[in-house]
């Protein structure tokens, strides 16, 4: 069985309750289920613990969710309805820089490609500030819309092998900001028609992949392309060599980055 680790957000209380709640969203779950991948959720918890799960893990999936709170090149203050949370920023860039030193698979999806983007070096910006007259990047999901523009996908990449018959390639997306300077070790692989970066991927050959739109939504749909991509993080996740067995190797400290 292959099992992927899907790092967690979190959210305020539930009515009538209190603390504070933990989890993913079901599409991403459903996705993994639909290619025959297990997800298991890696929640808020003390480094050495959140370690421990994903070193038993065969690939990683970063999700989307708040705006990253570092690496924006633009100036001016969030806007209201989209929170912050660098708590999460930081938990999540422990298991991204876990996953990529032991050559884990990795896709990471809208959030998750700024946050791959920065943990490489590279910063991120809002649409406005990166390309002249940008397209809507926003799917109009209460309305029934499914797309919101076509990509342009970059030959000789990662997308290109994993895409290799298709003619068009449409997708849907729900984001403001995007990736400004790509990171050290990461290159560009797709991008919509105004010019921004829709996926960067790493350069060492390793499946390390960000996308900035939700293909968990269009496998959901039936969506080929989104269901091809998911299909191939699965190849890769069954081929991890480093899955450390119950009980074996050494456990790893909170001090380890």
């Amino acid at each position: 069985m292959t099992i992927v680790a899907v790092a967690s957000r979190r959210w305020t209380s539930l009515p009538g309750q209190t603390g504070t709640v933990v989890g993913a969203l079901s599409d991403y779950v459903d996705a993994l289920a639909a290619v025959g991948m297990a997800a298991v959720l890696v929640p808020f918890q003390a480094p050495p613990l959140a370690l421990a799960v994903l070193h038993r893990c065969d690939g990683l999936l970063l999700t989307g969710g708040e705006d990253v709170g570092t690496g924006c090149e633009s100036a001016g203050p969030q806007r209201s309805d989209w929170s912050t949370d660098e708590g999460r920023d930081e938990f999540e860039l422990l298991l991204l820089n876990h996953a990529r030193l032991r050559g884990v698979p990795i896709l990471a999806i809208c959030r998750g490609l700024h946050l791959l983007n920065i943990a490489c070096g590279g910063t991120i910006s809002h649409l406005s500030d990166a390309v002249s007259s940008p397209l809507r990047h926003v799917t109009k999901w209460q309305e029934g819309e499914v797309y919101v523009h076509d990509l342009s996908i970059v030959e000789g990449s990662l997308l290109a092998s994993v895409w290799s018959e298709a003619r068009v390639v449409r997708v849907n997306g729900s984001h403001r900001y995007c990736v400004r300077v790509v990171g050290n070790g990461l290159r560009v692989s797709a991008t919509s028609p105004d010019g921004a970066v829709e996926a960067i991927e790493a350069t060492d050959g390793g499946f390390c992949l960000g996308v900035q739109w939700h293909p968990e939504c269009l496998v959901l749909r039936g969506d080929h392309n989104a269901i091809a991509l998911f299909r191939a993080f699965a190849v890769a996740c069954a081929d991890t060599p480093c899955k450390q067995p119950d009980g074996g190797g050494t456990r790893p400290t909170g001090g380890e980055t």
